[in-house]
């Protein structure tokens, strides 16, 4: 397994992790991953074509869609209870501000500034597998000062445009095993034996989701590309 520093987009110290199999940018300066691709393949990440190395040192109240995989530290909703955002933008601190890299056995930390809203800080730690397409990231917040808070690890990543986004069924509701989260056009949706399908629409922003399974072993997403013959799998696990 190799670190690098390599320039990605126009961010010029941005990290490159790499095992023989497959390959992960992480770009410190918007403290986020940026890239991930079988070894010498395509990105399976979406990055904003106006991105150009573009850094958001301090906090705008405005969100810059740059891409890319970060993590957010709750829903929307509660966001209000302890900023000035009325539940948008995503705070700055774990959003896109400058965040600080250092290198671990196997792979790559990321520690994010103080958010002073939450008083936390978040930990991203990057592992790769030893020979395999796999990249095991551990992700946590540490709350450093200031009264309690209400969190959540939210991992969001923006892909680029799959043929089709796939969900594990969830527990039963109105006896469907996925819950539709605004308009979902009819022709995009399919229900299969083990899994959801959905099919992005050229005219309408489709979202679903799914609850937990009484066993909590449902907790992935994953996007296909027949073009690049890959499978995008996203899971997670509790320690």
């Amino acid at each position: 397994m190799s670190v690098e520093s390599v320039v990605f987009h126009g961010w010029k110290d941005a990290w490159k992790l790499s095992n023989g199999a497959c390959e992960l940018i992480v770009v410190p300066a918007i403290n986020r991953v940026m890239g991930f691709a079988l070894s010498g393949g395509a990105n399976l990440l979406w990055v904003s074509p106006d991105a150009n190395g573009q850094v958001v040192p301090q906090d705008d109240h405005t969100w810059h869609n740059l891409g890319g995989d970060k993590v957010w530290p709750t829903q929307q909703s509660i966001w209000e209870r302890y900023t000035d955002r009325k539940g948008w933008p995503p705070p700055h601190a774990f959003d896109c501000a400058p965040a600080r890299a250092e290198p671990i056995p196997g792979g790559l930390r990321l520690t994010s500034v103080l958010d002073p809203d939450f008083g936390a800080i978040s930990v991203r730690e990057f592992v790769m597998d030893p020979t395999d397409a796999v990249v095991r990231i551990r992700q946590r917040f540490e709350k450093q000062r200031g009264d309690a808070v209400l969190m959540s690890v939210w991992s969001v990543t923006q892909v680029r445009q799959p043929d089709q986004s796939l969900l594990p069924h969830g527990s039963l509701l109105d006896g469907q095993p996925h819950r539709k989260l605004g308009e979902v056009a009819p022709e995009c949706l399919s229900v299969h034996a083990t899994a959801v399908a959905l099919r992005s629409s050229e005219t309408v922003n489709q979202k679903i989701g799914v609850t937990p399974n009484a066993a909590y072993d449902n907790g992935w997403v994953a996007t296909l590309r027949r073009d690049l013959g890959t499978l995008f799998v996203q899971s997670h696990m509790l320690e």
